[in-house]
């Protein structure tokens, strides 16, 4: 096993800006170009915690990889909360997070979440408070991102801050923020500091736009009750699985709080956002520590870390319940080798959701119900109704679920699937009963669920876009014990109007026969690891075809609809954990490149579709 090289926090690059500020004091610095840095506005209550966003936007030709910002705040009425985000350790080598042999991401706490393309290829190396010498009431939040290497920021949603009302805050107060521009240094004390940036080519002024960013206070008028029913399981081998009973007022959000002691004084945030959705899956629990060494006739024991749950609500306006009213313990089961056996059947797309309907990522998402039956479905009979406060519609598709070519589209299952025309309106629930007949002629029960459009939905999904690959972090969903490399979000994630296929790179120590190609499946609810032939009409067919480019292997599946994916040994392998150049079969880079020249449309019953890696 390799040695991973853990991130630490390091400033030698602030000796650098520093130089470069010498220079640009005497004239001699010049930039590249220009980042432009917009602070958002937002309100809360005394005691509640408020989420800022931070916008860049680069205006020529150059991008940023890199970037230093240094933002005051209103001391006397704000604080950074440092507790809030739960942020991941990074490998220094790739940027993916550290998990050890027991199944552990390794995590810490902070005030800041990276968003758009850095929540996954970026990180934050260093976030310091330092006091204003010249103005007593502020504050100035000191914070260094990073992409991954010569990984450019996109234009878009850089940052959310976290920042937490002091208790002592009146609504007649307004906590400014305000950013140190590149033009305009300020004396904290050392050496004059200013927001700086770097890219591939050169270094880029840091200017801020349009007013500065504002948090008002508000009186709660709408405060909710604390969260009733909180449960956790103690038998859950990939984290702790939290829920609760939902409170009852709308436009509720939810986060969970954790503690090792048992003392309340001692929760912290777990996950990185509040909720909507009223169940929630502890990944970073400590894995069970497994002793194998009982003896032929005994079974393993295994040492469990018990924590001590709590969860919040939070209303329109930041207003906050108090703690759910005592805390439950919970702990994560001896951590599990092998993936769930046994047939899997993927029922709605393009997801389930616990507690409420399936939550639509996609503007234009396309809804999908599964139908079952003992014998073939006559797909002439198939027919489905959609509404809701826009849309009512009957104009469905048929997807049998098929691991051949489909020539009649008879099967005993498939999705009946709408494509919507317009984009869903922000919040609208969607009902979809779908139903048909068998070739006999006997009636299917129908099938009634609903979807909504999340508030946060973002993309034109649904309208025929190219199949890509995302790379996730290796937190994103609980770890694959016998996967290899990274697991992917195949993008997007719903049902297929024909087969596409998917190429992966084949670790360099490992013969296509001892890999196989494994599948999250949430469809039972918690989330397990299945193996891909499990998941029934997935896969288009058993084959697998190979293929060698520039030395790099690659494995091509056909595959029906999305989800996310990883490679992994066959049950039953040794798993030793290959070199990073082994997983990734070079650098990413040349990665993507392989891959880009290695697509190429292909005859048969499907098409391939360019698979773009996120990690180039």
């Amino acid at each position: 096993m390799r040695h991973t090289r853990k991130i630490q926090i390091v400033r030698a690059h602030r000796a650098v800006w520093a130089l470069m500020a010498g220079l640009l004091v005497a004239g001699s610095f010049c930039a590249f170009g220009q980042v432009d840095i917009a602070l958002g506005a937002g309100y809360t209550s005394a005691g509640n915690t408020i989420e800022i966003p931070v916008t860049l936007t680069a205006t020529g030709d150059k991008r940023p990889t890199s970037i230093s910002l240094f933002i005051a705040y209103t001391a006397v009425f704000v604080t950074p909360e440092e507790n809030f985000y739960e942020t991941n350790v990074l490998d220094e080598d790739y940027g993916l997070p550290v998990i050890d042999a027991d199944g552990n991401t390794e995590t810490g706490l902070g005030a800041v979440r990276l968003e758009g393309n850095l929540s996954q290829l970026g990180k934050v190396t260093d976030v310091r408070v330092h006091p204003n010498l010249l103005i007593s009431t502020e504050k100035v939040l000191d914070i260094t991102i990073q992409g991954a290497p010569k990984q450019e920021f996109k234009d878009g949603l850089l940052c959310t801050l976290a920042f937490r009302a002091l208790p002592t805050v009146s609504v007649a107060n307004v906590a400014d923020l305000r950013g140190i521009p590149t033009d305009a240094p300020e004396d904290l004390g050392e050496d004059p500091v200013r927001s700086e940036a770097s890219g591939v080519d050169g270094n880029l002024d840091v200017s801020f736009s349009g007013a500065f960013g504002q948090i008002a206070f508000l009186e709660c008028a709408t405060k909710p009750k604390a969260p009733k029913g909180v449960q956790v399981t103690n038998d859950f081998p990939n984290g702790v699985r939290v829920t609760w009973d939902p409170v009852d007022l709308t436009d509720i959000e939810y986060r969970v709080f954790r503690s090792d002691t048992g003392s309340l004084g001692d929760a912290v945030a777990v996950g990185s956002a509040w909720q909507v959705g009223t169940s929630f899956v502890d990944i970073t629990a400590k894995a069970a520590v497994v002793d194998a060494t009982a003896g032929c006739f005994l079974k393993p024991n295994a040492t469990v870390t018990p924590y001590h749950y709590w969860v919040k609500a939070r209303a329109v306006g930041g207003c906050e319940s108090p703690y759910s009213r005592r805390s439950v313990a919970g702990e994560r089961s001896g951590y599990s080798a092998s993936p769930r056996a046994g047939k899997v059947a993927v029922e709605v797309f393009p997801g389930r959701s616990e507690g409420g309907p399936a939550l639509l990522t996609e503007l234009l998402s396309p809804l999908a119900i599964r139908l079952s039956a003992a014998t073939n479905i006559d797909p002439l009979s198939v027919w489905g109704q959609i509404s809701s406060q826009s849309v009512n519609g009957t104009a469905v598709e048929w997807v049998p679920a098929l691991s051949h070519a489909a020539t009649n589209n008879r099967a005993h299952s498939g999705w009946v699937v709408f494509r919507p025309s317009t984009p869903w309106a922000v919040g609208e629930t969607i009902t979809m009963t779908v139903g048909a007949k068998t070739l006999s002629g006997r009636e299917i029960t129908p099938v009634t669920r609903e979807f909504q459009r999340a508030p946060d939905s973002a993309g034109t999904g649904g309208t025929g876009g190219a199949v890509k690959l995302v790379a996730l972090g290796l937190d994103a969903v609980p770890p694959l014990a016998p996967g290899l490399g990274t697991p992917y979000l195949l993008s997007p994630n719903e049902v297929y109007g024909q087969l596409e296929k998917v190429w992966l790179t084949l670790p360099a120590d490992r013969k296509a026969s001892e890999v196989e190609l494994y599948y999250f499946s949430e469809a039972e609810g918690d989330g397990r690891w299945v193996l891909g032939d499990s998941v029934e009409g997935w896969l288009g067919t058993n084959t697998v075809e190979k293929r060698t480019v520039g030395n790099i292997q690659y494995l091509g599946y056909w595959i029906r609809h999305g989800g996310v994916i990883q490679l992994g040994l066959k049950p039953g392998k040794v798993a030793e954990k290959p070199a990073p150049a082994d997983v990734s079969g070079g650098d990413a880079g040349s990665l993507a490149l392989s891959i880009l020249t290695l697509l190429v449309l292909a005859t048969g019953y499907g098409r391939t579709r360019r698979v773009g890696c996120a990690q180039s």
